[in-house]
């Protein structure tokens, strides 16, 4: 992926969060953070795994990439959860950006209401956040 791709979706994930922060109240957005009660720490699960001298698998799920196109036409994060839990994998990577990768929050919470793994919500490949 060429740098100025990168440069592009970092710019454009910069003025979509610029956006966000005007129209989200950032008590209420705390709030529903306070109360989340479905977080499954990623860091700690690998640490353990680390201790415990065991292999940890982060999987990534995406439907596209700015330099592949489309990967999977018919995509199901959930189903593609589903297979990486039966695989026993420690973690899962979320794309989520909506450009370049035709990713989408609301995959992480569909992801959640039925697999119980932790989640890194890749936003792109350069910023993540853990839920």
């Amino acid at each position: 992926m060429s740098e100025n791709i990168l440069e592009k979706i970092i710019q454009k994930k910069i003025e979509k969060v610029d956006n966000l922060k005007k129209i989200v109240d950032l008590k209420s957005l705390d709030k529903l953070i306070s109360e989340n009660k479905t977080y499954i720490d990623f860091k700690s699960k690998i640490q353990n795994n680390f201790k415990d001298k065991k292999t940890s698998i982060i999987a990534e799920i995406k439907k596209a990439s700015p330099s592949a196109g489309v990967i999977i036409e018919n995509y199901n994060p959930v189903e593609i959860a589903k297979i990486y839990e039966d695989k026993k994998v420690t973690c899962l990577s979320v794309l989520t950006e909506e450009d370049y990768f035709l990713g989408n929050l609301e995959h992480i919470s569909k992801i959640k209401d039925q697999i119980k793994l932790p989640i890194l919500c890749n936003f792109n490949y350069t910023s993540w956040c853990f839920i």
